[in-house]
């Protein structure tokens, strides 16, 4: 569930994200969560449901995950046609 943000912009915005200059503060932001330490844990108190999650549930009816769609959204064509299908009513 997307509160406060038009549902259909969120899985678009990835790709702004991905294909950002590498030494982008947010391209490094999402690049880390995309693969964090392996003793990392998440903070008490800290939603579970986190933003690469929403998109990893997106996209999972399509048949991959958070990591392919990262990869998929550096190319624009592709990653209009995987938000044109997950953002259908």
């Amino acid at each position: 569930m997307y509160i406060g943000l038009d549902w259909m912009v969120i899985p678009g915005y990835l790709g702004h994200l991905a294909r950002s200059a590498l030494e982008e503060d947010h391209h490094r932001v999402v690049s880390f969560a995309l693969r964090p330490p392996y003793d990392w844990r998440r903070p008490v108190g800290l939603p579970r449901t986190t933003w690469l999650r929403t998109i990893d549930d997106d996209v999972q009816p399509q048949n991959f995950g958070v990591h392919m769609a990262w990869r998929k959204a550096r190319d624009s064509e592709v990653w209009q046609q995987v938000v044109s299908t997950v953002t259908l009513c």
